[in-house]
């Protein structure tokens, strides 16, 4: 008997430092799993952090782009808008020009065809004088000779 109690003790108490020794290795596990999964967590966070941080640094920088590239745009809309203003102020001032030289040559159209109406009626009056006075010649010796 007593030796078989001793022996039930001793049994005991080693099941009791083995469950013991077992519990504060699962403890000291656990935390180094806690550790570890804390860790991972926060490089998982850090690198998600560094990739939204890359990607807004992305679309600022984009939209900085797109920002310069509609005011150029802007400003190019407006020189053409000015140029083009300038083009039919231009071809305005041409088209009133040419509609002057238009108004020019008919207007000198004009002159000649009154001129040569002028000069053809001198010639006709020239003629008409030089047969009066042919005429008077012929009879001034006409009496002369009587």
């Amino acid at each position: 008997g007593k030796h078989k109690r001793a022996q039930e003790t001793y049994m005991l108490s080693s099941l009791v430092a083995e469950s013991k020794a077992r519990k504060t290795a699962l403890i000291a596990d656990n935390e180094t799993r806690k550790k570890d999964a804390i860790a991972s967590v926060e490089q998982a966070t850090s690198a998600a952090m560094d990739s939204i941080n890359s990607g807004v640094a992305t679309v600022w920088h984009n939209q900085q782009n797109l920002e310069a590239e509609a005011r150029a745009l802007h400003q190019h809309a407006e020189t053409f808008s000015k140029q083009s203003a300038e083009w039919v102020t231009a071809f305005s001032g041409f088209h009133q020009a040419l509609k002057a030289l238009g108004d020019v040559e008919n207007w000198a159209r004009s002159i000649e065809s009154d001129m040569a109406f002028i000069n053809s009626s001198l010639e006709q009056i020239q003629q008409a004088r030089e047969m009066e006075a042919e005429q008077a010649a012929a009879a001034e010796a006409a009496e002369s000779s009587r």
